[in-house]
């Protein structure tokens, strides 16, 4: 064999080395039930929220409303994230909808993903998240609330079942819980 040829079979050898796939090189391959659902976060306006309960049509809609700076929604998520095992997902859709945005000039929804983000991975928050693009003091006047968090129940026909909030709430025992919110979506289901 001349000195070339080995050159260029060496070559091919290390190549073929160093793009063998993690099957080949004994490793299991990743499938795609392995595969984890990815955590996304889309920026919506609140008649884009509407829409979206819409698009459910036959389903109980459960829509969270939260902020990464009220600590009573940050303590409240994971028990909301876990209704999705507690209900099959062909009828009850979980819509998460974050508020940070406060409509501070030069911080716009985008200035607060990163962080949101973070507590939604955090969450293994797989089901719907949308961040609105209306500041929460505006927000919260339009859909007349004194404070996150919140919790809407939209029946399979798309009308609100029950808001759960505590702007009535004179002491902790008057408070709602995510409890509660299971319990209407079960009187939903016929359960």
């Amino acid at each position: 064999m001349k000195p070339h040829h080995r050159t260029v079979c060496l070559s091919a050898v290390l190549f073929a080395l160093l793009t063998t796939t993690p099957a080949m090189a004994g490793k299991p391959a990743t499938s795609r039930k392995n595969l984890k659902p990815a955590v996304k976060l889309e920026v919506r306006s609140w008649k884009g929220l509407e829409k979206l309960v819409a698009t459910h049509k036959g389903k109980v809609v459960v829509v969270d409303i939260w902020t990464t700076t009220c600590g009573a929604c940050i303590e409240e998520f994971p028990k909301f994230a876990a209704l999705r095992k507690q209900f099959p997902s062909e009828k009850v859709v979980l819509i998460s909808v974050n508020c940070d945005y406060d409509g501070i000039e030069g911080k716009p929804p985008s200035f607060y993903r990163a962080d949101v983000m973070k507590f939604l991975r955090e969450q293994h928050a797989t089901f719907e998240n949308i961040m609105l693009d209306i500041a929460l003091i505006d927000f919260l006047d339009l859909i007349d609330l004194s404070s996150s968090p919140a919790i809407l129940v939209y029946r399979p026909d798309g009308k609100l079942a029950k808001r759960f909030d505590n702007d009535d709430a004179e002491k902790i025992a008057d408070e709602y819980s995510v409890d509660d919110v299971k319990q209407k979506i079960a009187e939903l289901l016929g359960k």
